[in-house]
């Protein structure tokens, strides 16, 4: 269970830098809530086919090129940062 909006209209707690795209959900009219609700459902649908492609072209990949993936990059967000070249 997503825990977004227990709060009933109180601001999450600051533990460090807040940032500035957090948008408490108990503050927006029902009207902003509603939108909200049907855009996350239209985005979850949108990553479900996403997800659906991907799993197709993994198996034409294994069955055809007898290439499977490997597990290196199973983090959900990878960070790219400016660094020391190799």
């Amino acid at each position: 269970m997503n825990n977004c909006c227990e709060e009933q209209g109180n601001p999450p707690k600051k533990s460090r830098k807040v940032n500035s795209n957090v948008i408490n959900f108990a503050s927006l009219s029902p009207e902003a809530q509603q939108a909200f609700a049907n855009f996350q459902l239209k985005e979850r649908h949108r990553h479900l086919d996403d997800i659906e492609n991907i799993d197709k072209d993994l198996a034409v990949m294994k069955k055809h090129y007898n290439i499977k993936p490997q597990s290196i990059f199973v983090n959900t967000w990878l960070a790219v940062k400016k660094g020391t070249p190799l």
